[in-house]
């Protein structure tokens, strides 16, 4: 790989952009879903859990995807702190590896109900002693401030995320729900129950009869005064038409078009990333590995890229962009 390839895919200042801001974070919404549901049970004293999922890696590249939360069972709470005893970590291992077994510990959350989204000292002590890979975060969530935040690892010190993504899986996506609704069976909708047959009271049965035993005679009293017995027509019965099976009612999930990209002179797959991902550019080599490209290509322009959607990236369908801390501290409450 040459100066001017490294240069054009992705420029000088770039690779300290991706140094900078530590790896990109992606929480589904029904991780979210539980973290809150946790919070919400206690709003004076902080609870814990950890946080599981998946990280993809590749050339400098880190997207840390949450794709579950475990609520941590007997730890030590208090106003200002909380602590992960011996049980609680029995307790988080035994779920982890009976419910998630295929998932990474990516990170843990913890609340602060009421006063504000930091880390404190000893919040620092725990990412520093337990978290200790590069990709493993920590989630703050204030239920009572109803306020929220990502911290990463950044070149060896734990800094506030500039922005974390919340998807949506595609399992839970309305196209999935569609696809999973059995399918109606041929006739179901048109197949009627049998008739149930009427019993007859019995002067009513005794007048059938007696109908039935005049229109004999009638028909024996023409029969004689006949000298030949008319040959009987045969009269075949109507031809049955085959009935069309119901049509199924599912409805096919929507096909979400494909997005393309022609280079113009002076991109970089960086900039491009960064114009569709929502200033994400570090997912750059996604767009290359979608086309094809290796990492060290040169961009030609009129080249058509085709675009990944974040669904494709994430597992899922990214819904929001949520903003990070400030390292000035806004937003935050009082300390521990």
């Amino acid at each position: 790989m040459g100066d001017n390839d490294d240069i054009e895919i992705w420029p000088a200042q770039a690779s300290e952009r991706r140094a900078v801001n530590g790896p990109v974070v992606a929480i589904s919404q029904e991780a979210l879903d539980r973290i809150q549901e946790h919070a919400a049970q206690d709003l004076r004293h902080e609870l814990a859990g950890l946080l599981l999922g998946s990280v993809l890696e590749g050339d400098g590249q880190t997207l840390v995807r949450v794709e579950a939360a475990i609520a941590a069972q007997h730890l030590q709470s208090r106003r200002g702190s909380v602590t992960f005893t011996h049980k609680a970590w029995e307790y988080l291992n035994k779920v982890k590896d009976r419910d998630y077994p295929h998932k990474r510990i990516v990170g843990w959350y913890h609340t602060h109900p009421g006063f504000g989204i930091f880390l404190s000292e000893y919040d620092l002590f725990i990412q520093r002693n337990f978290f200790t890979a590069p990709w493993q975060v920590a989630y703050v969530v204030d239920p009572v401030a109803q306020q929220s935040g990502c911290f990463v690892w950044r070149e060896g010190a734990v800094e506030p995320a500039d922005s974390y993504d919340v998807y949506v899986p595609v399992r839970a996506g309305r196209g999935a729900r569609q696809a999973a609704r059995p399918a109606v069976e041929p006739f179901a909708a048109t197949r009627a129950a049998p008739a149930r047959p009427r019993r007859l009271s019995p002067v009513a049965a005794a007048m059938w009869v007696l109908l039935g035993l005049m229109a004999g005679m009638g028909a024996a009293l023409l029969m004689a005064g006949q000298r030949t017995a008319p040959t009987p027509a045969v009269v075949s019965p109507p031809a049955r038409q085959a009935r069309k099976p119901a049509q199924a009612t599912t409805t096919a999930p929507a096909v979400r078009p494909q997005v393309y990209y022609v280079v113009k002179p002076g991109d970089s797959l960086w900039r491009i990333a960064e114009q569709h991902y929502r200033g994400h550019g570090e997912l750059w080599n996604f767009i290359a590995k979608a086309n094809g490209l290796d990492l060290g290509a040169s961009l030609e322009p009129g080249m058509r890229l085709r675009i990944p959607p974040m669904s494709e990236i994430y597992g899922g369908e990214a819904i929001t962009t949520q903003p990070g801390r400030k390292k000035d501290g806004s937003g935050s409450g009082a300390g521990h």
